[in-house]
């Protein structure tokens, strides 16, 4: 499917539908293109929203600031590059991040207990998890620092954001890499996933 200049939406309901918005066209119009997907989808290039529409099925978007919500069931979703904004829309949702630094910064608008935030081991280097991929409950800090000299991710309640800081302690910048909501009680080293 080939969109145009202007707001565009495309049903998708086969994982061999491609979607391509031809030109750059839409970019500089402000015109936000949305594809609503009944199957696992990845955006193509210069289309921004995505809706997943049912069951246990997959988003993943581009290098665009997206937003991406997910079904009632269990999702997997990744938003790529950009600063996206991700919904899960209940069931057990996992939010991947593979992509680190301050243009890659997600939000998750509606993280609960039952969802999951995976990163990608080989981005997020020095963490430590044990035999299941669940992080090392002592690679996780609650505050708005890292309290520890290995790397950390760091969650701060007061302004939601899930940080990594890949010295713990030493002089390395944090990185943001989503915020997530602020305040999360239920939070701990169990939610958060290497793979």
């Amino acid at each position: 499917m080939i969109g145009g200049s202007g707001r565009d939406i495309y049903t998708v309901d086969d994982i061999g539908d491609v979607v391509d918005e031809v030109t750059d066209q839409d970019a500089d119009d402000g015109a936000l293109d949305t594809v609503w997907s009944t199957v696992s989808f990845m955006l193509g290039p210069r289309v921004e929203n995505l809706r997943l529409q049912s069951g246990d099925i997959d988003g993943t978007g581009n290098e665009l600031a997206n937003l991406i919500t997910g079904s009632a069931g269990r999702n997997v979703i990744a938003g790529g590059t950009g600063i996206d904004s991700l919904y899960g829309k209940g069931g057990a949702d996992v939010f991947v991040f593979a992509e680190k630094g301050k243009d890659n910064k997600d939000s998750i608008w509606d993280f609960d207990a039952d969802d999951r935030i995976q990163l990608r081991k080989q981005v997020f280097s020095g963490l430590d998890a044990d035999g299941d991929g669940v992080l090392d409950a002592g690679a996780l800090t609650f505050g708005y620092r890292a309290a520890a000299t290995n790397a950390q991710i760091v969650y701060d309640a007061k302004t939601g954001n899930l940080s990594y800081e890949a010295d713990g302690t030493g002089g390395a910048p944090t990185e943001v890499i989503a915020m997530v909501g602020k305040n999360l009680s239920f939070l701990d080293s169990g939610d958060i996933l290497l793979a």
